[in-house]
């Protein structure tokens, strides 16, 4: 996907503000439809994972990452499924020049894919 995304530079200030707090906000990133599609997914996958360890039928680390608050706050594992795919290549056409800049890297290579839910409260 990273090969349709825009080849523009990325504001410095961003860039800064990226390197010294090590976070940035980038809002309107997504379209509200691509959101609810996205969200619909994550939470079902999320029930099931839940479901699934509960039950006994998957170990946690089938589809977790270990977090601090597993209650609370939730580490999924994903996988490229097309509604994951799609809203990726939507976050890409606004993050695409600030991944490069980051990296200092012309065709970056997107490795891995996860979800954190948090609830409110969670540590």
């Amino acid at each position: 996907a990273m090969e349709h995304a825009p080849l523009e530079p990325w504001p410095p200030a961003s860039m800064e503000a990226l390197r010294s707090d090590g976070v940035v906000l980038i809002s309107d990133m997504l379209s509200t439809t691509t959101v609810s599609g996205l969200r619909l997914h994550l939470e079902s996958k999320l029930g099931a994972a839940l479901d699934g360890v509960a039950s006994g039928a998957a170990e946690e680390g089938d589809y977790f990452v270990k977090v601090l608050c597993r209650k609370e706050r939730h580490d999924l594992k994903l996988t490229y499924e097309p509604v994951v795919v799609k809203a990726i290549a939507e976050a890409l056409q606004v993050l695409g020049p600030f991944i490069r800049g980051a990296l200092e890297c012309a065709d970056p290579l997107l490795t891995d894919v996860g979800g954190i839910r948090s609830t409110e409260g969670a540590p």
